[in-house]
């Protein structure tokens, strides 16, 4: 097998293994795992399993950016978009909205860290707002949320200059 064959696999098998990573959230430490290493080896002899501080730097970030792209493409040839957004605290209790947009695929499109911004209908409302012209407002037809007094206000407010909503 030539060089330029062998570096071929080795590229795909990578992007691969980010994208299982990626997608299934499976930790890195998977790669340092010799019991994961010895089946890829096994698998395929030649392929180098990548180190973790690959994977987690150059390999994901390849791969965020792939699925990025491919989301914002699908949104973008969609005639018809809903949005679903939702207020929360992560794991270290911080106050973050995330945004789901459907067509009718659900696509978790981002999630804004509120910092010091309380959930307020205001605040909700102007994230919703921002979130549906980023993707075109004429697409949207429909935008849910939560029934917490916040998040109605919210709707309200963010989607108060899109009769069609």
């Amino acid at each position: 097998m030539s060089i330029e064959c062998k570096l071929f696999f080795q590229d795909e098998l990578d992007r691969m293994l980010a994208k299982a990573i990626y997608v299934s959230g499976t930790p890195l430490s998977i790669v340092e795992n010799p019991l994961w290493r010895d089946f890829l080896k096994r698998l395929r002899p030649s392929y180098v399993v990548p180190n973790r501080k690959m994977i987690s730097t150059t390999l994901l970030d390849k791969e965020y950016d792939a699925t990025k792209f491919t989301v914002e493409e699908e949104l973008k040839s969609a005639n018809v978009l809903h949005l679903q957004c939702d207020g929360w605290s992560n794991i270290r209790n911080e106050p973050i909205i995330n945004f789901v947009v459907t067509q009718p695929k659900p696509y978790f499109v981002e999630f804004v860290p509120s910092g010091k911004n309380r959930h307020t209908g205001q605040y909700l409302g102007t994230q919703i707002e921002k979130t549906i012209e980023k993707y075109g407002s004429e697409k949207f037809y429909s935008c849910i949320g939560d029934n917490a007094n916040n998040m109605q206000a919210g709707l309200r407010i963010g989607t108060a200059k899109f009769s069609h909503i």
